[in-house]
């Protein structure tokens, strides 16, 4: 079987800045004004935008958990990684 290998020091700041982006994602609602109309338009398109502006907000929740789940699976991973190394005591390459 392959030997899977993770570089907690590439990972790391890579989700680290995906964190920091994530998070400079602005999800308020600017709540433009728009003048009087008998047109349902106004209303329609007022809609759309609360609607945007919620899918913008649970995408930001989802990609922000995604983040920290990856992080902590790799931390699980490289901790598992060295205990079982340990275990093993040195090995001798012939």
């Amino acid at each position: 079987m392959p030997e899977i290998k993770v570089n907690q020091s590439v990972v790391s700041p890579v989700l680290q800045r995906l964190n920091e982006r994530t998070q400079e994602l602005d999800t308020t609602n600017p709540q433009p004004e728009f003048s009087q109309s008998t047109v349902n338009f106004i209303d329609k398109i007022q809609s759309v935008e609360e609607s945007y502006y919620a899918a913008i907000k649970q995408y930001k929740s989802a990609l922000l958990h995604v983040e920290k789940d990856i992080e902590s699976s790799i931390q699980t991973y490289v901790e598992k990684d060295e205990q079982l190394a340990g275990q093993m005591g040195p090995q001798r390459i012939d």
